[in-house]
């Protein structure tokens, strides 16, 4: 990560943050129509999430988890479209299935003589084969991807989307297509067009709690730090 300079003008930085909330409140408010929709679901976490991209280059986020929900907008134009990709792995799970699976067919691939044993042995093997299989259907359920989308210039995480191991391809889409739209909503803009609006963006979301303080001092020390 690159570093931060002691020396910045934090007074710059308090202007460009406060500066402006007009313009951008008359563009969320332009009409627009959807380009394209992702929908997720966690049934197990009784969470929904659903990604909007809009013609304009803004992005929709809907957020739904229990009784809990949240709506926020991102902009394609100060936002990196390359996730930060990490899987969960269910291991202890896994294991599981193969302690009990390999155990349960052990006993199974004895020989059989018909006796007292081998009715205990047999019931024993399935059950335990049986336990194996069911493990391994979970521990496949409870691996998953989570993948992060952080800020172009202020490096603070934006976006996280979680769900199960076919996650990062069922998004494949949609980071193809902001790709897309953060290179065309950035073909108009001077680096010094790109300080002001990010800094004023950066402090939109920390007013509507999609970043937190800390976060929002960091992002705009990166800022700076990159157009000084």
């Amino acid at each position: 990560m690159q570093a931060i300079p002691d020396n910045l003008d934090y007074t710059l930085a308090e202007h460009i943050s406060l500066g402006g909330e007009d313009e951008l409140a008359e563009a969320d408010a332009t009409p627009r129509s959807v380009e394209y929709r992702l929908n997720l679901k966690r049934p197990t976490h009784a969470a929904e999430q659903t990604i909007k991209l809009y013609d304009d280059g803004s992005i929709g986020v809907e957020e739904r988890r229990r009784k809990r929900s949240r709506q926020y907008t991102l902009h394609a134009r100060f936002l990196d479209s390359a996730p930060e990709v990490t899987r969960h792995i269910a291991k202890r799970a896994f294991i599981t299935a193969g302690v009990a699976g390999g155990l349960g067919l052990a006993l199974l691939a004895l020989p059989i003589n018909f006796g007292a044993f081998d009715v205990w042995r047999l019931s024993g093997g399935i059950l335990l084969a049986t336990s194996g299989l069911f493990a391994l259907l979970l521990a496949i359920y409870r691996t998953g991807d989570t993948l992060r989308f952080a800020s172009l210039h202020g490096r603070v995480t934006v976006l996280t989307i979680t769900g199960g191991i076919r996650c990062q391809r069922r998004c494949a889409q949609l980071v193809e297509r902001l790709a897309a739209a953060s290179a065309a909503a950035r073909e108009d803009s001077s680096e010094r067009e790109d300080l002001r609006d990010a800094m004023r963006d950066h402090h939109r979301l920390k007013q509507e709690g999609v970043i937190d303080d800390p976060a929002h001092e960091a992002a705009k020390l990166r800022i700076l730090s990159a157009h000084d």
